[in-house]
């Protein structure tokens, strides 16, 4: 499969070949923890919300550069708007950094585009073990049997975010476990035009393709596997049918409601649920210090198993780097316990950090936690952003009255062509 590169449109992922220039792999040797000679690791990072991450991030470098005498770490923080496309430019250019965070869904292409080294033996080397991260955000690395990526935070699209108030002035005991249950909890809380029974998020973006996938997995169903399109199944059908009629207990315009739709209307009490990540506990505690909210894991069909959609980051050593051993020394420094738990604002994907962090930060830290450890992958493909432009279209096409069947027809059709 010819690989692709992608790049940033509008704010919006799009797919867009680009030709990747093959270079030379430099001598990949084991350096030493104190290198003769003075040497400067380029490491990029990216801005992903209103946190100090280069300060957080600082503070660990120092100690690294105590610890290996001759070493500068050079940090650059870019914004997540701006980060994929300058990442592509500059290994096209010869210039990549040493080392960088990468979203989970880049690190297939840039492993199929040889950008970015395995780092199985290395591993070995610095004895790191895989053991020690949380297995689904481990998964998220591999690629062809291999992993390109140390994995470094994550969290999982969604928890179920209920009214408490709302639910019990509708004498409802509880958030809903089954989705037959939340279909009619949805149409018992809908009072329009004041309030609806849940957010559904449908705009044409990644934010309504891993609330789709959750859906799919949680009916048993994929996208692709194995290197085939496997959307085309009855799973899928009545996940995306499920999903269509959930909108019936929203407000109006739920195909273009994004993720930052969902959460303020349920922070305005507006709406009685709403699917979203941990990370928006922290929007409600600053945006609705009133209001009477829980989490749950978010229902599944009868008699099956919520799996939420991963997303989160990884660390990449670049193939163009010519000290991948000291480039893996620093990313073992920085998958610390310690200090992965200090430094951004997902969860860390190493399991004592990640709990200790989870308990420390989040309400119901026993619901997010089973919600990480249930859940999978987007599919991993060096074409994603192809397969999820897709998706999005599917969808948007199902919210305007195209029949599901047809749609994911239509999808399963496009996909395959890829």
């Amino acid at each position: 499969m010819a690989s692709q590169w992608l790049k940033f449109g509008s704010g919006v992922l799009a797919a867009a070949a680009l030709p990747m220039v093959l270079l030379a792999s430099s001598a990949s040797t084991l350096a030493a923890s104190k290198p003769h000679h003075h040497v400067i690791l380029r490491v990029w990072d990216m801005n992903q919300a209103d946190t100090p991450i280069g300060k957080e991030e600082h503070k660990y470098i120092v100690e690294f550069e105590k610890a290996h005498p001759g070493v500068t770490v050079k940090l650059t923080i870019i914004p997540y708007a701006d980060y994929f496309h300058d990442l592509t430019v500059a290994v096209k250019a010869g210039k990549a950094p040493d080392i960088a965070t990468v979203d989970e869904i880049w690190t297939p292409a840039f492993a199929a585009s040889n950008a970015i080294i395995p780092l199985s033996s290395l591993m070995k080397h610095y004895h790191m073990n895989s053991a020690n991260y949380f297995k689904p955000a481990w998964q998220t690395t591999l690629y062809k049997g291999q992993s390109y990526g140390i994995p470094w935070s994550f969290d999982v699209w969604e928890q179920l975010y209920w009214n408490k108030s709302m639910f019990a002035k509708a004498n409802i005991s509880g958030p809903p476990k089954t989705w037959p249950q939340m279909l009619a909890d949805a149409k018992k809380l809908t009072h329009a035009p004041n309030q609806y029974g849940v957010a559904v998020i449908g705009d044409k973006g990644e934010d309504t393709v891993v609330v789709m996938d959750s859906l799919i997995y949680s009916n048993g169903g994929s996208i692709e596997k194995n290197g085939k399109v496997t959307f085309d199944s009855s799973k899928v059908k009545k996940a995306l049918t499920f999903y269509k009629d959930l909108s019936k207990y929203a407000p109006p315009g739920a195909a273009s409601a994004t993720e930052s739709t969902s959460i303020g209307l349920f922070s305005s009490g507006k709406v009685a649920m709403a699917f979203d990540g941990s990370w928006q506990q922290a929007t409600l505690e600053a945006q609705a210090p009133h209001l009477n909210w829980g989490i749950a894991v978010p229902p599944a069909p009868t008699g099956k198993t919520f799996h939420g959609t991963l997303g989160g980051w990884n660390l990449v050593v670049f193939k163009q780097s010519k000290h991948h051993g000291l480039d893996m020394q620093y990313i073992k420094w920085m998958t610390k316990p310690n200090v992965e738990v200090n430094v951004g604002s997902l969860v860390p994907a190493n399991k004592k950090a990640g709990i200790e962090f989870v308990k420390k930060d989040r309400r119901q830290p026993s619901i997010i936690l089973n919600t990480l450890n249930n859940g999978y992958p987007r599919p991993i493909s060096p074409n994603y952003l192809t397969i999820s432009t897709i998706q999005q279209t599917a969808m948007s096409e199902i919210w305007t009255g195209t029949p599901v069947a047809k749609a994911v027809a239509q999808a399963t059709a496009q996909m395959k062509q890829k």
